[in-house]
């Protein structure tokens, strides 16, 4: 769980850019497909996770990992 949310806040950033250059080649060889997918789906992650960093820092909610 914590490596889920550890990487959304790093690596979403980066899967939007990355997935923009991709759709730009794919555009150019006439097709999307899954390619839409990367983009959409951390654009969406990402404010989502930030949410969930902000109430867990404000004490909304703990995050007992057990143990």
């Amino acid at each position: 769980m914590i490596g889920l949310l550890f990487f959304g806040i790093v690596l979403g950033p980066v899967a939007i850019v990355l997935g923009a250059v991709g759709l730009r080649q794919l555009s150019a060889k006439g097709g999307a497909g899954m390619a839409k997918a990367g983009p959409v789906l951390s654009a969406i992650d990402l404010p989502i996770v930030v949410a969930m960093v902000i109430a867990a820092a404000s004490g909304g909610f703990s995050w007992y990992v057990g143990g």
